[in-house]
């Protein structure tokens, strides 16, 4: 019930590969809704923008750094993208750059109403990761790291040995069935083999400053 609107990152005329940005953003709508009652889209441009993303992607850190140390959050109307916009092309999408001073202006006036705070719940090579997940989710829907994507009847799975190659959601389980993704590609609401080998798992949480309002 706290999911935020389905969003694709692409069109027909390319992929932005701003995944880092889709993910993050997708958790901490996510948080902005469960924690304070408020549903907002953020601009994922404008994120990737300010993080200076670009294909073929970008680091999760990186991403959360820019947004809680300097660039803050605007929501997307100031910077919109569907993936019905046939017409705009990945120079558009990556622009205006450098970023407008309005936009960072206003960005920043999310960071003077909450602080955003993020840590890592486990590296590669961990043990235990599933505790570790269990334990995250109770406080945080999870960036995590997959391989997008492989999938295997309803399930998606990760082959020994595969790379991660994307960032998104983490927000739910059925314990010993299956993990819950929110994700940026089509079929967004995804499951994922049991024994999935996440890479990384991130942590994210959102304190205001003040009584809650719109920005």
């Amino acid at each position: 019930e706290f999911l935020p609107t389905q969003e694709i990152q692409h069109n027909t005329r390319f992929d932005s590969y701003n995944w880092t940005g889709y993910g993050t953003l997708n958790a901490l709508e996510i948080l902005m809704l469960r924690k304070f009652g408020i549903s907002i889209n953020f601009s994922e441009r404008y994120t990737g923008i300010c993080a200076d993303t670009y294909p073929p992607g970008n680091d999760p850190q990186t991403v959360i750094q820019s947004i809680k140390n300097e660039a803050g959050l605007i929501e997307e109307f100031y910077l919109p993208f569907t993936s019905q916009d046939i017409n705009m092309a990945l120079d558009g999408y990556y622009s205006p750059d450098p970023m407008s001073e309005n936009l960072l202006k206003r960005g920043k006036r999310f960071l003077e109403e909450y602080k955003i705070k993020h840590e890592w719940a486990f590296w590669p090579n961990e043990k235990d990761k599933i505790s570790k997940l269990k334990e995250g989710l109770k406080s945080s829907p999870l960036g995590v790291s997959v391989m997008a994507w492989r999938q295997n009847g309803e399930l998606y799975v990760k082959n020994e040995g595969e790379e991660d190659t994307h960032w998104t959601v983490l927000y739910g389980y059925e314990d010993g069935k299956y993990w819950k993704i929110y994700d940026s590609y089509e079929g967004n609401l995804k499951k994922l083999a049991w024994n999935y080998d996440f890479g990384f798992a991130k942590r994210y949480y959102i304190e205001s400053y003040q009584l809650p309002k719109t920005y």
